[in-house]
């Protein structure tokens, strides 16, 4: 087809389309003004009855057309497009599209995974600025619905929300607003990917703020130290149960493990707390017996410290009691070696059935302590202060 035959053709349609609106008024000028049907003379005295007939329309021109393979379909178009013409005298404008409460809306062949572009909504008009509503905007005006505003999930591999921003300068990927103590945006993932991503090209990955609360927090674990199973990344943050914060420094199973808190020092407990008693039926966890001559024993002191496992250090009163002989009892960290013989004392005593006590300080490992008797004897360990610090460097 040449460019006159284009143009041929949208002269006529052109024509066709103004004859039709042409009718269309003429009708409706009629329907105004009551137009008279044919009237016949009166028989005796009953008066004329007006006729039924509806007037009868000009029929419509025929279309010249040097293609005769298109003259079925244009004279089809035309009378679809009278149709559309009228409907619209007749209707008006459209309502928006809907669908009916508790419908869902399917956008694109969602049955179907051979289409590699899927269905977007796209907002580039005028409207489309910096702290406008976007593309699609989604709001729940009853305030006591406990709904989300949005939701996404997919079963594949992909983001069950996945926003991007390419502007240079300002803008959100994702933006989330809540006016309830509930999160803003919540990210739950059932596999082992991570349950919110932010990534930046050239800026910050994610922003936190809060004016009156906590811009981030990070739910403590039910287990007391830095993770000791399982693979993790380097730069992974956890907090353990009594609130300590760890960083991993090296990726592995399960890493390499700083605490970032920092060390506070010495810190004494409020009254001092039994932490072991060899004595039977007495406080304290572990083997209930009398430490027999050159025995060592490793004792824990999980309990006594809140179950902490990040201290390096004790501070404690350790006594003797029930004595046999002259002896000494050596106390050090629980990751020592044994020590064979000892080369201090921590508590001497001269001779049987004697008690003493005596102030020690020595360092832990994992809230474990070490004691050497050279001598059998009964030992008791009172826990009076602790010493904080970087997680497993003494020890």
């Amino acid at each position: 087809m040449t460019t006159d035959d284009v143009t041929t053709e949208l002269r006529e349609l052109r024509a066709a389309l103004a004859e039709q609106q042409r009718r269309i008024e003429e009708l409706e000028q009629r329907g105004a003004e009551g137009a008279p049907g044919p009237v016949t003379a009166p028989a005796s005295n009953v008066a004329p009855a007006p006729s039924l007939a509806p007037p009868t329309p000009a029929a419509a021109p025929e279309v010249a057309d040097e293609h005769p393979s298109r003259a079925i379909d244009r004279r089809a178009l035309l009378g679809l497009a009278g149709a559309g013409i009228a409907g619209a005298a007749v209707l008006g404008s459209a309502a928006p599209a809907a669908a009916a409460d508790g419908d869902n809306i399917a956008i694109g062949n969602y049955t179907t995974t051979g289409s590699a572009n899927p269905t977007m909504l796209e907002h580039t008009g005028a409207g489309a600025s910096v702290d406008s509503n976007g593309a699609f905007s989604v709001y729940l005006s009853n305030t006591s619905n406990p709904s989300n505003a949005s939701a996404g999930e997919t079963a594949g591999t992909g983001a069950g929300v996945f926003g991007a921003n390419y502007h240079a300068s300002s803008g959100s990927g994702v933006w989330a607003q809540n006016g309830n103590p509930s999160a803003a945006a919540y990210g739950n993932n059932l596999g082992t990917g991570p349950g919110v991503k932010g990534q930046s090209a050239d800026g910050i990955g994610g922003v936190f703020l809060s004016d009156t609360g906590a811009a981030l927090q990070l739910v403590p674990r039910g287990s007391y130290g830095p993770p000791v199973s399982g693979s993790w990344e380097k730069g992974s943050f956890i907090v353990d149960a009594p609130g300590n914060l760890f960083v991993c420094t090296s990726s592995g199973t399960p890493g390499s493990w700083k605490k970032a808190t920092a060390a506070s020092g010495l810190t004494y407990l409020p009254t001092p707390v039994r932490g072991y008693d060899s004595r039977p039926g007495q406080p304290g966890p572990g083997l209930k017996t009398k430490l027999s001559a050159g025995e060592t024993r490793s004792i824990n002191l999980w309990e006594a410290l809140a179950y902490r496992t990040t201290d390096v250090a004790v501070l404690a009163n350790v006594t003797v009691t029930s004595t046999t002989g002259a002896g000494f009892l050596s106390v050090y960290s629980g990751a020592s070696p044994d020590l064979i013989p000892p080369s201090f004392a921590s508590v001497n005593w001269s001779g049987s059935g004697q008690t003493v006590g005596n102030n020690v300080q020595s360092a832990m490992s994992s809230a474990s302590l070490k004691v050497y008797a050279s001598q059998a004897t009964h030992v008791i360990i009172d826990v009076v202060g602790r010493v904080e610090g970087d997680y497993n460097t003494v020890g």
